[in-house]
């Protein structure tokens, strides 16, 4: 195994990269064998495992990967900056205060679901969305659930045989969402189908959190960019990316069909165990 510290932080470049697409010119090495990160602090910023998920667990999941059909809406920074707009009111026709993906935009996007559970928001009673609850596809398709979560428990077995202090800080950030997990360690299950994103930090995380990156498909190109330490991460099918989410980070052009999962832990998703 490798053991890779990289000896400086580009955090400031990095933010200026934000919302824009990756490229080969923001990064000096290529991980692509099994490999710890550590930042320049000395902190463990990920474990990557190339190959790691058997193909019996990778297979399942195919069908729901294969399925993810939402249009991006309400990711501007991941779809690329500028792109977020004031949605048009159905009823009258006029602006309103919420920002969306502009559609033309989000026609040249790909998809994205997620599967799992969310937190309640407070002040949304109209929506209903006050409580906490499956995601929409769950309730939909509970058998998408399904059949996701021997790939979420092995990949989160790996990740608490791997990083046991990490898993253990994970799972007790999560302990109160009671049955609102997939695993201990995991709510909730983010699928994009086709989708170049561009470098953002990922949203809605444990603040201290880590998430978990796997893919399937068959398709060239599509490696993960993470401009802040200038590293690329070879992403194939069986792989395993565990990684700090928060840091800024974007997908390399790709052809062919990329199928990409994130397994991670909502930041609020522990006030659930009560309900």
């Amino acid at each position: 195994m490798l053991i890779f510290q990289r000896s400086f932080n580009e955090e400031k470049r990095a933010r200026e990269l934000e919302g824009t697409y990756a490229n080969y010119s923001h990064y000096s090495h290529l991980i692509k064998h099994d490999a710890k990160i550590y930042a320049p602090d000395g902190s463990l910023f990920a474990r990557y495992m190339p190959e790691k998920l058997s193909a019996e667990v990778l297979k399942l999941p195919l069908p729901v990967m294969k399925a993810v059909s939402t249009p991006i809406t309400n990711r501007g920074t991941a779809a690329y900056k500028g792109s977020m707009f004031d949605r048009i009111r159905k009823k009258d026709g006029l602006l309103s205060g919420t920002h969306v993906v502009d559609e033309g935009v989000a026609k040249l996007l790909g998809y994205s679901d997620q599967i799992g559970y969310l937190e309640g928001k407070k002040g949304t009673e109209a929506r209903g969305t006050q409580f906490c609850r499956p995601t929409q596809i769950t309730r939909d398709h509970p058998e998408r659930l399904i059949l996701m979560k021997p790939l979420a428990l092995e990949a989160t077995g790996m990740f608490q045989r791997e990083m046991p202090e990490e898993y253990a800080a994970q799972v007790a950030e999560l302990a109160g969402a009671g049955t609102y997990r997939i695993t201990d360690a995991v709510s909730t299950i983010n699928l994009n189908r086709d989708w170049q994103t561009a470098y953002h930090p990922d949203a809605n995380d444990l603040p201290n959190g880590w998430a978990i990156m796997f893919v399937g498909g068959e398709y060239a190109g599509g490696d993960v960019v993470v401009p802040q330490f200038r590293l690329r991460f070879e992403l194939r099918p069986g792989t395993l990316l565990i990684f700090k989410p928060h840091v800024i980070h974007g997908n390399l052009p790709f052809s062919g069909e990329l199928l990409q999962g994130v397994l991670f832990g909502r930041e609020h998703i522990a006030s659930c165990g009560g309900q």
